[in-house]
Formats: C-alpha cells, sequence, structure tokens
C-alpha cells in the first residue's frame, strides 16, 4: 500500500493545478477526491469485518463517485491533499485492524477474502488504475 500511494503521490506533484474541473467534467480534483472518497468508505466496511459484522454492501460506483466529488469541490488543492494523506491513514489503520486470518490471497482459482478485496481495490490497485487521469490532457 505505501509503495502504491507513493507512487501516487509523486505523479500528482506533476499534475496539473488541481481545481475542479467543469460541471461533469473529470479531472486530478476529481479524481483525488474520488479516491479520498474510497479510502474512507474501504476503512469502514474493514473495520466492520474486524468487529466480525461482515462488510456492508457499497454503493453504486457511480452514486459514489458523484457524492465523493460534490461533498469536495468546495475544499482548495492544498485541503484535498491533505485528505488525501489523512484518508490513506485511516485505511491504513482499519486494515491494521482486521485479524490476519481476514487476509488471503486466492489462488488456483479461487477468489481473494474480501478484506484483501477491499484493501487492494482502494489503494495500490485503485492508484494504479488511475495515474494516467493525473497526467496533463
Amino acid at each position: 500500500m505505501d509503495e502504491g500511494f507513493g507512487v501516487l503521490t509523486a505523479a500528482l506533484a506533476g499534475a496539473p493545478g488541481l481545481r475542479p474541473a467543469p460541471e461533469g467534467g473529470w479531472g486530478p480534483f476529481e479524481v483525488v477526491s474520488h479516491l479520498n472518497g474510497w479510502h474512507l468508505l474501504s476503512a469502514r466496511r474493514l473495520l466492520q469485518i474486524a468487529r466480525g459484522e461482515g462488510a456492508s454492501s457499497p454503493p453504486s460506483d457511480d452514486e459514489a463517485n458523484a457524492c465523493f466529488v460534490a461533498d469536495r469541490r468546495h475544499l482548495s488543492a492544498d485541503a484535498l491533499l491533505a485528505e488525501l494523506e489523512s484518508s490513506f491513514a485511516t485505511l491504513k489503520d482499519a486494515v491494521a485492524s482486521v485479524p490476519a486470518r481476514e487476509f488471503w490471497l486466492g489462488l488456483h482459482g479461487e477468489l481473494d477474502s474480501l478484506a484483501h478485496f477491499i484493501a487492494a481495490a482502494n489503494s495500490y490497485e485503485h492508484y494504479a488504475e488511475h495515474l494516467g487521469d493525473l497526467k496533463t490532457p
């Protein structure tokens, strides 16, 4: 997770100015807003697993993404990046709270555990998916 986050933050250092795209647009500001939201939602789901409750189902991707971006449109670039650092720390803390027995990597056609899937899909795998979105168009 740390390595992937390092690659992401390095890419952000070279990204164009972080400011909201015109309504309905998708640029670096929206990507970071989206990542922040998924960090926090994933942390809540992992904490549910840690408590033995099972993870709640997430909202639809489109619904969640729209909320994540709308909730952050008022933030300055510095505030958005500070939230990125904070939300990543929250996700890491949540991962650390989940018992090791809840994490497994699927082998031979098996699926990964839900905890592993949530952590990977919403950190390093997610960052790699969006690195191209951080480049100047």
